[in-house]
């Protein structure tokens, strides 16, 4: 069994580019980025637009880091609406998920309230 020990000040940070836009430029990133002192790795993802960059806090900053994709000639998003769409998204989804719940359990009050309505009568009882 192997296990995965981490240095004290090795850390990830996931840094969203705007405009990659195949692997080439993941190659691009990735190369600009792994030769920065403290960069340990660098997965650069162009469907999502993420770079994923594990790196030795104590040698290199996260500011430094989206500095390399600025300096390979992309850009980075800022982190701080993105989490606000992921927050919004959630809440989305959330008050739908709510809504439906609340109608399946409506359709289930109600047909068992109808059933009781619109019954068949018991033939049986009146022979």
């Amino acid at each position: 069994m192997q296990k995965s020990i981490e240095k004290a000040g090795v850390d990830w940070i996931e840094v969203n580019v705007t405009d990659m836009q195949c692997s080439g430029c993941e190659t691009v990133i990735e190369e600009a980025l792994v030769v920065l002192d403290g960069v340990i790795q660098a997965d650069a993802d162009y469907p999502s637009g993420s770079v994923m960059v594990r790196y030795d806090a104590d040698r290199i900053t996260p500011g430094a880091i989206r500095q390399g994709i600025v300096d390979s000639g992309y850009h980075v998003a800022d982190a701080a609406p993105l989490k606000q769409a992921k927050s919004r998204r959630i809440w989305v989804r959330f008050v739908i998920t709510l809504i439906a719940v609340a109608g399946l359990v409506a359709v289930m009050v109600l047909s068992r309230h109808l059933a009781h309505q619109f019954s068949l009568p018991d033939f049986d009882s009146h022979l």
